[in-house]
């Protein structure tokens, strides 16, 4: 992990961050210059649990010792006929004599492998056919088969990206963005078909907006279909937040998760300005009417009155787990110990991996 304190002290750039919740350190690298213990405990108990996952995985699956794996990964790097003398691969074989091999194994004088398997195919709009086809396509395509029409279907909807508030976004770069109004339609569409009979949540998101994921949460809530909710990668704070409202939640061993907390604060450019030369002057009216400029740091009363907000949008937070789970406040304090927890450790608790039946 990377700090980058030292180098914005340099710029004369502060973050003044407050958070609710011990474990809630996504803002260290920018307000620190080394790791809180909070911080190190929480990634440490990541690692192991993911080194643990990924040595018992293998282990089961090329059917060797657990402290023979360890001892392969503490060696490091192999070759592709060091792989297969440890036991790590079956064999060392180029693509066109894998494929003749395919057809002895299976005893056929010959084997097609179809390589466009799943793959969407190019429509071909060459000919009088293709015309029509394409006639078609601009008209709105072809009229659902009424044969299909009564088949009940379950509906899958993605949530994946950091969670904002509007319609969600691509960038040019890659990155996604889970818009609550993009997602709230996406719901709604699927829990109002009279088609679908079930729903499921699929979850890769980090977090973001708490309203944002509110809003996502009521879209979820009092339905009359049941929804499951399917966890990736990661599903952490928001992302943790927007499966609430699912009969039953299920994550991947190594699938990140929980982060229960409140993060909050801005970036305060006062040392860059003077450091270039720049002043400002300010007219306002209300005690606490500067509390969202970047010219200076909180005053103790606008601290305060963060906190606060930040308290209630925790407490809301921690309602909802005690509304729709089976929950309770002795049980749930213990787990709101951990900010990103590891989906493995916490199928003995049932605190992560489990919500109302």
């Amino acid at each position: 992990m990377m700090f980058y304190k030292g180098f914005l002290d340099k710029l004369g750039l502060k973050y003044d961050m407050l958070h609710m919740g011990k474990f809630k350190g996504a803002a260290e690298p920018m307000t620190r210059e080394t790791m809180s213990g909070p911080l190190r405990e929480s990634l440490q108990s990541i690692v192991d649990d993911t080194y643990e996952n990924m040595v018992e995985t293998i282990a089961k699956d090329r059917h060797l010792p657990d402290y023979t794996v360890k001892s392969l990964i503490d060696q490091g790097l192999f070759s592709a006929a060091g792989a297969k003398e440890a036991g790590l691969i079956d064999e060392v074989i180029y693509t066109d004599d894998f494929e003749k091999s395919l057809g002895e194994r299976l005893k056929l004088s010959k084997v097609d492998i179809d390589k466009s398997y799943k793959k969407k195919q190019a429509e071909d709009y060459s000919g009088l056919g293709g015309f029509m086809k394409l006639m078609e396509a601009f008209s709105g395509g072809k009229k659902a088969d009424s044969s299909n029409s009564k088949k009940q279907k379950i509906a899958i909807v993605y949530a994946v990206g950091e969670i904002t508030e509007g319609k969600s976004s691509t960038s040019i770069f890659g990155g996604s963005t889970l818009g609550s109004t993009t997602m709230v339609e996406a719901l709604n569409k699927a829990f109002d078909d009279p088609k679908v009979v079930a729903v499921v949540l699929r979850v890769d998101s980090p977090g973001g907006s708490a309203t944002a994921s509110d809003l996502i949460w009521h879209a979820t809530m009092n339905r009359k279909k049941p929804m499951v909710a399917s966890m990736g990668n990661v599903a952490g704070s928001g992302g943790y937040y927007i499966t609430m409202g699912a009969k039953k939640v299920y994550a991947e061993p190594a699938t990140i998760t929980g982060s229960i907390g409140v993060l909050g604060g801005k970036l305060v450019t006062e040392g860059l300005y003077a450091k270039l030369g720049l002043t400002t002057e300010v007219i306002s009216r209300g005690k606490n009417s500067g509390i969202f400029t970047t010219t200076s740091a909180f005053s103790p009363d606008e601290r305060r009155i963060w906190l606060r907000h930040m308290e209630e949008t925790y407490h809301e937070f921690v309602s909802r787990l005690l509304k729709v789970g089976t929950w309770n406040t002795a049980r749930l304090k213990p787990s709101l110990k951990a900010a990103f927890t590891p989906a493995a450790r916490r199928r003995s608790s049932a605190s992560w991996t489990k919500s109302a039946q």
